[in-house]
C-alpha cells in the first residue's frame, strides 16, 4: 500500500518549531558548541594544530549523535538505546554525496534533496530502521511538504552561513591570512569563530530535523492530540 502523508506544515510552523527545539535544548547545544569552540581556541597553538584537527574530526559524529539524543530527550521523545555513530557517519556520507552531486547541477535540486532527507538523522537516532530505511522514511514523510521544507532548509543554512563573513572580518582586523593559508591558527579568537562557523549550520539543521519529524512523522504527537 502506498504511503499517504496526511500531515502538513507551513514554513512559519517549521521555523517556529525549529527555534522551539533550540530553546528547549539550549544546554546540550551550548555544551556541544562550547566543546568545539574550545578546540578552535587550541588551534592557535602551532605545536598541536594537527592533533586538535584530528580530534575535532573524530569527535564530530559522536558529538552529533549525542546531541541528537539529548535534544530528543529534552523534547520528550524517545531514542534508540544503542549508539549508532557509524550508521550516522555513513548516512552523512550518502546524503552529502547526493546533495553535493545535485548542487553541482544547480543549487535548487541540492536544496530539495537536503529538505526531503532532513528528517533522516532523527529517524536513525530514534531507531526506526537502518540508515537506508530512515532515508526512505524521511523522503516519504516530506511528501506534499517539499516547498516549505526547502525554504526552511535554505533559511537555516543562510542564518548559519552568516558566521563566515564574521570570520573573514575578524581575520582582516587581526591581519590573519585566508582560511586556505591557515592564518587563523595564530589567532585564538579567529580559531573559535572558525570552529563555531563550521558547527552552527549542523546545529540549526538538527533543530529543523527534529522539528520536521515532530510535525510530520511523530505518531506519538498524533496520539497525544487524540487523547488531549
Amino acid at each position: 500500500m502506498a504511503y499517504v502523508q496526511t500531515r502538513h506544515a507551513k514554513l512559519g510552523e517549521l521555523l517556529s518549531a525549529s527555534f522551539e527545539v533550540l530553546a528547549a535544548a539550549w544546554r546540550p547545544i551550548a555544551i556541544y558548541l562550547g566543546a568545539f569552540a574550545a578546540l578552535g581556541l587550541l588551534l592557535s597553538f602551532n605545536a598541536i594544530t594537527t592533533i586538535v584537527s584530528v580530534i575535532a574530526f573524530v569527535a564530530y559524529f559522536p558529538a552529533q549523535y549525542w546531541l541528537y539524543r539529548e535534544v530528543l530527550s529534552k523534547m520528550g521523545m524517545s531514542y534508540d538505546a544503542s549508539f549508532r555513530v557509524f550508521s550516522l557517519f555513513f548516512m552523512s556520507c550518502l546524503l552529502g554525496m547526493g546533495i553535493g552531486a545535485a548542487m553541482n547541477l544547480f543549487y535548487i535540486p541540492g536544496i530539495i534533496l537536503g529538505a526531503k532527507w532532513i528528517m533522516s538523522p532523527t529517524y536513525l537516532v530514534r531507531g526506526e530502521g537502518d540508515l537506508i530505511q530512515c532515508i526512505g522514511a524521511s523522503w516519504r514523510a516530506s511528501k506534499d511538504n517539499t516547498l516549505a521544507l526547502s525554504l526552511a532548509f535554505t533559511i537555516m543554512v543562510v542564518i548559519g552561513g552568516l558566521l563566515f563573513p564574521l570570520l573573514f572580518a575578524v581575520m582582516d582586523l587581526t591581519d590573519g591570512a585566508g582560511i586556505g593559508g591557515m592564518g587563523f591558527i595564530d589567532n585564538p579568537f579567529s580559531g573559535v569563530v572558525f570552529s563555531l562557523a563550521l558547527n552552527v549550520v549542523p546545529v540549526l539543521l538538527m533543530s529543523l530535523s527534529v522539528a520536521s519529524y515532530r510535525l510530520l512523522a511523530d505518531d506519538t504527537q498524533e496520539v497525544a492530540e487524540v487523547f488531549a
